[in-house]
């Protein structure tokens, strides 16, 4: 793993403060990707990069980037993490990231298809009891 990603997942805030702030209304955005071995650094960096302005954002509670080595040795697993304080922080926060992407000329399903990189997203709610 690439120092910068390393960073990123270091600079996630404390866990008792996360734990502190969460509520029954919390959601969770979670995406996982396949990405080639040989596109692993560019991708870490670009998810660096974006996790890192995530914890700028009003509303995100908990944000992680984690690894596993894929069934082969050419292909890695990502998923990544992220806790909104309700749905009204997520839609905040896919606006923003949207504007940030295009304040930068950067395209990301553009960057995921020239890789190779396949994507899985999701939205989820916590498990009541």
């Amino acid at each position: 793993m690439n120092a910068t990603l390393q960073h990123q997942i270091d600079t996630t805030a404390p866990a008792h403060e996360a734990m502190a702030a969460r509520s029954p209304s919390s959601i969770f955005r979670i995406d996982t990707f396949a990405c080639p071995r040989v596109h692993q650094s560019a991708f870490e960096d670009r998810l660096a990069i974006i996790h890192g302005y995530f914890d700028t954002l009003p509303g995100c509670l908990y944000n992680r980037v984690v690894l596993s080595a894929g069934e082969n040795g050419d292909m890695v697993k990502i998923a990544t993490i992220v806790e909104w304080r309700d749905r009204q922080a997520l839609d905040a926060a896919k606006t923003a990231v949207g504007a940030f992407h295009a304040k930068s000329g950067f395209d990301p399903a553009a960057f995921m298809a020239e890789r190779g990189i396949t994507g899985v997203f999701g939205v989820f709610h916590p498990v009541e009891g």
